[in-house]
Protein backbone atom coordinates (compact mmCIF):
# COMPACT_ATOMS: atom_id res chain seq x y z
CA UNK A 1 0.00 0.00 0.00
CA UNK A 2 2.70 2.45 0.79
CA UNK A 3 4.61 1.63 -2.78
CA UNK A 4 0.93 2.49 -4.01
CA UNK A 5 0.72 5.73 -2.24
CA UNK A 6 4.73 5.93 -3.50
CA UNK A 7 3.52 5.53 -7.38
CA UNK A 8 5.99 2.51 -7.23
CA UNK A 9 4.41 -0.80 -8.72
CA UNK A 10 6.63 -4.10 -9.05
CA UNK A 11 6.91 -5.29 -12.65
CA UNK A 12 3.50 -7.91 -12.03
CA UNK A 13 1.67 -5.23 -10.04
CA UNK A 14 0.45 -3.17 -13.66
CA UNK A 15 -1.68 -6.42 -14.86
CA UNK A 16 -3.81 -7.04 -11.84
CA UNK A 17 -5.99 -4.27 -13.21
CA UNK A 18 -7.77 -4.86 -16.53
CA UNK A 19 -5.68 -1.57 -19.20
CA UNK A 20 -7.76 0.29 -21.20
CA UNK A 21 -5.88 0.54 -24.56
CA UNK A 22 -7.01 3.08 -27.24
CA UNK A 23 -5.73 2.40 -30.88
CA UNK A 24 -4.63 5.24 -32.88
CA UNK A 25 -4.66 5.66 -36.68
CA UNK A 26 -6.53 4.36 -39.19
CA UNK A 27 -8.12 1.10 -39.29
CA UNK A 28 -7.32 0.64 -43.57
CA UNK A 29 -5.35 -2.41 -43.80
CA UNK A 30 -2.13 -1.58 -45.88
CA UNK A 31 -2.54 -3.17 -49.21
CA UNK A 32 0.37 -5.89 -50.28
CA UNK A 33 2.73 -3.40 -52.06
CA UNK A 34 2.86 -1.22 -49.21
CA UNK A 35 3.15 -4.00 -46.88
CA UNK A 36 6.48 -5.36 -49.07
CA UNK A 37 7.88 -2.08 -49.16
CA UNK A 38 7.73 -1.78 -45.27
CA UNK A 39 9.33 -5.04 -45.11
CA UNK A 40 11.88 -4.41 -47.57
CA UNK A 41 12.76 -0.85 -45.76
CA UNK A 42 12.80 -2.56 -42.18
CA UNK A 43 14.21 -5.72 -42.91
CA UNK A 44 16.19 -5.64 -45.61
CA UNK A 45 14.13 -8.64 -47.73
CA UNK A 46 10.61 -9.19 -48.14
CA UNK A 47 8.50 -11.79 -45.53
CA UNK A 48 4.91 -12.00 -46.59
CA UNK A 49 5.76 -12.37 -50.23
CA UNK A 50 7.79 -11.20 -53.12
CA UNK A 51 6.70 -8.25 -55.36
CA UNK A 52 6.92 -10.54 -58.61
CA UNK A 53 5.22 -13.58 -56.60
CA UNK A 54 1.65 -12.34 -58.41
CA UNK A 55 2.95 -12.76 -61.83
CA UNK A 56 5.32 -16.24 -61.03
CA UNK A 57 3.31 -18.42 -63.47
CA UNK A 58 3.54 -16.03 -66.51
CA UNK A 59 7.61 -15.20 -65.98
CA UNK A 60 8.28 -18.68 -68.25
CA UNK A 61 7.06 -16.15 -71.24
CA UNK A 62 8.55 -13.46 -70.05
CA UNK A 63 12.55 -14.47 -70.01
CA UNK A 64 14.82 -16.34 -71.21
CA UNK A 65 16.55 -16.98 -68.06
CA UNK A 66 16.50 -16.23 -64.55
CA UNK A 67 19.37 -14.87 -62.74
CA UNK A 68 20.43 -18.08 -60.90
CA UNK A 69 21.23 -19.29 -64.21
CA UNK A 70 23.38 -16.69 -65.39
CA UNK A 71 26.98 -18.02 -64.15
CA UNK A 72 26.36 -20.86 -66.31
CA UNK A 73 26.21 -18.98 -69.90
CA UNK A 74 28.92 -17.09 -71.64
CA UNK A 75 30.10 -13.91 -72.39
CA UNK A 76 27.95 -12.05 -74.91
CA UNK A 77 24.78 -14.52 -74.95
CA UNK A 78 21.20 -12.38 -74.98
CA UNK A 79 19.30 -12.71 -71.82
CA UNK A 80 15.67 -11.37 -71.11
CA UNK A 81 14.97 -10.85 -67.34
CA UNK A 82 11.77 -10.32 -65.43
CA UNK A 83 12.11 -7.84 -62.30
CA UNK A 84 12.12 -5.44 -59.50
CA UNK A 85 14.50 -2.65 -60.09
CA UNK A 86 16.29 -2.57 -56.16
CA UNK A 87 18.69 0.38 -57.36
CA UNK A 88 18.68 2.66 -60.23
CA UNK A 89 21.07 6.03 -60.54
CA UNK A 90 22.36 8.26 -63.13
CA UNK A 91 25.81 8.91 -63.88
CA UNK A 92 28.04 10.54 -66.31
CA UNK A 93 31.23 9.31 -67.57
CA UNK A 94 34.18 11.64 -67.75
CA UNK A 95 35.20 14.21 -70.42
CA UNK A 96 37.77 13.33 -73.30
CA UNK A 97 39.75 15.44 -74.80
CA UNK A 98 40.42 14.96 -78.32
CA UNK A 99 43.81 15.06 -80.15
CA UNK A 100 43.36 18.61 -81.19
CA UNK A 101 43.05 19.54 -77.66
CA UNK A 102 39.05 20.09 -77.67
CA UNK A 103 37.23 18.63 -74.48
CA UNK A 104 34.49 16.65 -75.53
CA UNK A 105 31.81 16.47 -72.73
CA UNK A 106 30.73 13.15 -70.57
CA UNK A 107 27.78 11.37 -71.83
CA UNK A 108 25.09 9.81 -69.62
CA UNK A 109 24.39 6.22 -68.65
CA UNK A 110 22.30 4.66 -66.04
CA UNK A 111 23.53 1.65 -63.30
CA UNK A 112 20.93 -0.08 -61.32
CA UNK A 113 20.49 -3.73 -59.85
CA UNK A 114 17.20 -5.88 -61.15
CA UNK A 115 16.40 -8.59 -58.89
CA UNK A 116 14.27 -12.03 -59.69
CA UNK A 117 12.97 -14.92 -57.50
CA UNK A 118 16.59 -16.41 -57.55
CA UNK A 119 19.04 -13.51 -56.79
CA UNK A 120 20.25 -9.72 -58.02
CA UNK A 121 22.28 -8.83 -61.18
CA UNK A 122 23.77 -5.23 -62.01
CA UNK A 123 22.74 -3.79 -65.62
CA UNK A 124 23.83 -0.88 -67.19
CA UNK A 125 22.73 1.12 -69.63
CA UNK A 126 24.84 3.52 -71.83
CA UNK A 127 23.71 6.88 -73.91
CA UNK A 128 22.67 4.98 -76.80
CA UNK A 129 19.93 3.85 -75.41
CA UNK A 130 19.28 6.33 -72.53
CA UNK A 131 16.57 8.24 -74.53
CA UNK A 132 14.51 5.66 -75.31
CA UNK A 133 14.45 3.29 -72.03
CA UNK A 134 15.32 6.00 -69.22
CA UNK A 135 11.76 6.84 -67.95
CA UNK A 136 11.18 2.54 -67.76
CA UNK A 137 14.66 2.76 -65.32
CA UNK A 138 13.04 3.51 -61.82
CA UNK A 139 13.52 1.71 -58.40
CA UNK A 140 11.03 -0.45 -57.32
CA UNK A 141 9.12 -0.56 -60.55
CA UNK A 142 8.61 -4.13 -62.50
CA UNK A 143 10.30 -4.53 -65.97
CA UNK A 144 11.35 -6.75 -68.31
CA UNK A 145 15.38 -5.99 -69.11
CA UNK A 146 16.72 -7.62 -72.47
CA UNK A 147 20.59 -7.11 -73.02
CA UNK A 148 23.84 -8.85 -73.41
CA UNK A 149 25.59 -10.81 -70.49
CA UNK A 150 28.86 -9.20 -69.51
CA UNK A 151 31.19 -11.90 -67.72
CA UNK A 152 34.56 -11.70 -66.27
CA UNK A 153 36.26 -14.15 -64.43
CA UNK A 154 39.53 -14.48 -62.75
CA UNK A 155 40.90 -16.83 -60.26
CA UNK A 156 39.38 -15.94 -57.40
CA UNK A 157 36.23 -13.96 -58.65
CA UNK A 158 33.09 -13.87 -61.55
CA UNK A 159 31.81 -10.56 -62.25
CA UNK A 160 28.46 -10.92 -64.28
CA UNK A 161 26.75 -7.47 -65.59
CA UNK A 162 24.06 -7.15 -67.78
CA UNK A 163 24.55 -4.08 -70.96
CA UNK A 164 20.68 -3.30 -71.96
CA UNK A 165 19.47 -3.03 -75.02
CA UNK A 166 15.75 -2.44 -74.46
CA UNK A 167 13.43 -2.45 -71.37
CA UNK A 168 10.02 -2.38 -70.95
CA UNK A 169 7.21 -2.24 -68.01
CA UNK A 170 5.27 -5.55 -67.19
CA UNK A 171 2.04 -3.77 -67.18
CA UNK A 172 2.64 -3.45 -71.13
CA UNK A 173 2.74 -7.19 -71.76
CA UNK A 174 -0.49 -8.85 -73.17
CA UNK A 175 0.45 -11.72 -70.90
CA UNK A 176 0.45 -9.79 -67.28
CA UNK A 177 -2.95 -8.00 -66.66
Amino acid sequence: AKREELGQLDIFGAFNEPQKVELVGSAEEFSDSEIQAFEKELLGFYVTSHPLSSIVEHLPFLTTHSVSELPELKNGDNVTLCGLLTSVRSLMTKEKTDAKGRVKPGTPYKIGTIEDLSGDIDFILFSKNMEKYSQFLQSEAKVILSGKLNKSEDEEMMSLKIFVDSVRPIENTNIVN
